[in-house]
């Protein structure tokens, strides 16, 4: 069934855009001969007389004028009104048919450009049965309603749509993207023309070169997704005015006015652009627009400086992220034991990044992360110190973070540490003569990836081998599995698939030393996270709203939070995950309902059902706050690295898992917290 109505839906497409190209056709030449039109499209006469009969009903329907056959004349157009309202209307009625064959699409597409439609006439453009049609509109008026678009049904006039005009833009920028991004519906067209053709064919060169005169004058790059978005919306932008349908930034958002706190270097870029846009579309911004181009400036992700005076500008103008960056690169270097404060690659990365998020997720910007459950699955490590930054991130800029952005702080740390151990060092010990010890070297550096050898030397090198800083010696010399202090790979003269294999064995446990190296830099206190009277055996099955309201309950009454602190955890829980790997979950509320940090444990004996397929039976309920007063930071940044620690290792995850006793549980993680003991 699927198949066969992914057909129909095919075969639909082709055929209206013959019927755009057959009007066209007979306007451009006043007339065509069915003949003609058949050799031309490559159709029988029966399949182009239908379409003139479509065609005609078309323009009949909507009073443009009328198709007729004359004879010994062909086909003739008679209009009504002037070609370009037809051509507009057939935009406007039969665009959705061109961007998606996913009917949810179709469905969302024609809601949001002609904000209300038959039912009957849905079922008629989708070709389906009135069941169908009803599902899917009930799946579209899912999404419309988590993009702030309320959706009615109102007897005789069908589905209709209510909302603002900033929240109609938001969804409209939504639809596209997700048409572009996740069905790649527009295959090789380039990015203008794809929005050019679901903006009703708005010439974009003035938005083009508009973002052009920006990237030249600011000395930014924008991203690729950054460039797509903000050219939809400053097009859409100039459509609407020009509608005289202005946006009105949301009261809630806090921020009313152009002159917004911190985003003084955005709106010198709006003026510059507005400016751009008046002088090319002959149009004025309202004040209302020009905060709207402020908005959309700021969330537009930028990729690159193209000097370092540009970088140095953005940075003045942005201080508080910047300070932010430093924290939340000092914080997970320390869990990870990395030294990020080096990277600067990293600091403008996460600078570009949390600049452009923070003002998405204060203005409903929603963004989804392709490689979320990627990044969850295979380096849960990384994932987990990267919640600790949003602790950082949420307390200082206000905004909530969710499982999507901390899977995109994880993939940049994870470049960090990929550019921090990209490449294992070691030394070759050969005492078989040079040309023996260069054919090692060139074969070694050949077939392994991400290894520099730094030196060749003899077993008379000693000296050298100390002051080495390799990370290993590969030896085609019986020295045993150390030497002169350093641990040694034993191969043969020529090396053989399993001489590659145990060297890459050894890469690993390199890097994996490298990663549980906890910053010796961290300044910890005697202050306890964990308290036996605060870890809770449940034996018997149970759900996960009962559980995070026991746990909060008990917290409240032991004075570590406020009442209010446990719908801040249950309110998180509604929009993100707090699943880690191996059965784990770290629900967590609002800082600021924080009165002591602490952490509370579940254990359980039954898996319960934490979200999205996802079944955990450790549970850490996490009520941290990394002010000062509290003098626990360090520990909260122990607690993240041991949790690094027992991911990354499932020997003594096990370990862990097998405690049953509210004492030894409390014990074991504050021990391996305060790195008293070492896994």
């Amino acid at each position: 069934m699927d198949k066969m109505t992914t057909g129909v839906s095919n075969k639909s497409l082709f055929a209206e855009e013959r019927q755009r190209k057959i009007i066209e056709t007979i306007n451009a030449n006043g007339k065509a001969v069915v003949p003609v039109l058949c050799e031309m499209f490559g159709v029988s006469s029966s399949t182009i007389r239908n379409d003139l009969k479509q065609l005609g009903s078309f323009l009949e329907e909507y009073g443009l004028g009328k198709v007729v056959s004359k004879s010994n004349k062909g086909v003739c157009l008679i209009k009504d009104k002037d070609w370009d309202t037809a051509k507009q209307a057939w935009n406007d009625v039969n665009q959705m048919e061109l961007y998606g064959t996913d009917k949810h699409f179709q469905i969302l597409e024609l809601l949001l450009k002609q904000r209300s439609i038959q039912k009957m006439k849905l079922e008629q453009r989708l070709l389906i049965s009135r069941l169908d049609a009803e599902k899917a509109a009930s799946q579209a008026s899912v999404w419309l309603t988590a993009h702030h678009v309320a959706v009615t049904c109102k007897r005789g006039q069908g589905l209709q749509i209510e909302c603002s005009e900033y929240y109609w833009r938001m969804a409209m920028w939504e639809l596209f993207a997700d048409i572009s991004r996740k069905r790649q519906e527009f295959g090789d067209q380039t990015l203008k023309n794809q929005t050019e053709k679901f903006l009703w064919g708005f010439d974009m060169a003035g938005v083009t070169g508009a973002i052009a005169g920006l990237e030249k004058k600011f000395g930014i790059h924008y991203s690729f997704d950054g460039y797509q978005q903000l050219s939809f919306l400053l097009s859409l932008c100039v459509i609407r005015i020009r509608k005289k349908e202005y946006a009105e930034i949301p009261a809630d958002f806090g921020h009313q006015r152009a002159e917004w706190q911190g985003l003084e270097y955005d709106l010198s870029m709006a003026e510059t652009c507005m400016e751009s846009l008046k002088e090319y579309y002959h149009t004025d911004f309202p004040e209302g627009e020009k905060q709207f181009t402020v908005l959309v400036l700021g969330a537009a992700e930028i990729q690159e400086f193209t000097d370092e005076a540009s970088r140095q500008t953005y940075m003045e103008a942005n201080q508080n992220i910047c300070r932010v960056t430093d924290k939340v690169i000092s914080i997970t270097g320390n869990i990870l034991g990395q030294g990020f404060d080096r990277d600067d690659y990293l600091f403008d990365s996460l600078l570009l990044y949390m600049k452009s998020k923070t003002l998405k997720l204060r203005c409903g910007i929603l963004e989804e992360n392709p490689l979320k459950e990627v990044v969850k699955s295979k380096y849960p490590n990384i994932y987990a110190a990267a919640w600790s930054a949003s602790l950082v991130i949420e307390s200082e800029l206000e905004v909530r973070i969710g499982e999507d952005e901390v899977a995109y702080l994880a993939l940049y740390i994870g470049g960090a540490i990929e550019r921090l151990n990209v490449g294992v060092e070691v030394c070759i010990l050969c005492n078989h003569g040079i040309g023996i010890s260069r054919i090692l070297k060139e074969q070694i550096e050949r077939s392994i990836q991400n290894i520099n050898v730094v030196d060749v030397l003899t077993t008379r090198d000693t000296c050298k081998i100390q002051r080495s800083q390799c990370d290993f010696l590969i030896s085609s010399v019986p020295v045993g599995d150390v030497f002169a202090g350093r641990d040694v790979v034993q191969i043969g003269n020529v090396l053989q698939p399993w001489d590659i294999q145990q060297i890459q064995d050894k890469m690993k446990q390199v890097r994996k030393k490298k990663m549980r190296q906890i910053a010796e830099k961290t300044e910890l206190s005697e202050y306890q996270l964990f308290h036996p009277s605060l870890v809770y055996h449940f034996p018997e099955r149970t759900h996960k709203k009962e559980i995070i309201s026991f746990l909060c309950a008990r917290l409240a009454e032991a004075g570590y939070v406020t009442k209010d602190y446990e719908q801040t955890v249950l309110d998180r829980e509604e929009t993100t995950s707090t699943v880690l790997e191996l059965g784990v979950a770290i629900p967590h509320g609002a800082a600021f309902c924080v009165c002591r940090p602490v952490i509370a444990a579940a254990i359980l004996e039954e898996p319960v059902d934490w979200g999205r397929d996802r079944r955990v039976d450790r549970i850490f309920l996490l009520a941290l706050n990394l002010d000062e007063r509290f003098k626990a930071k360090g520990q909260i940044i122990r607690f993240y690295s041991a949790i690094v620690t027992l991911l990354d290792d499932k020997e003594a995850y096990e370990e862990f898992h097998s405690l049953r006793g509210q004492e030894e549980i409390a014990g074991y993680l504050n021990s391996i917290v305060k790195g008293d003991r070492k896994v």
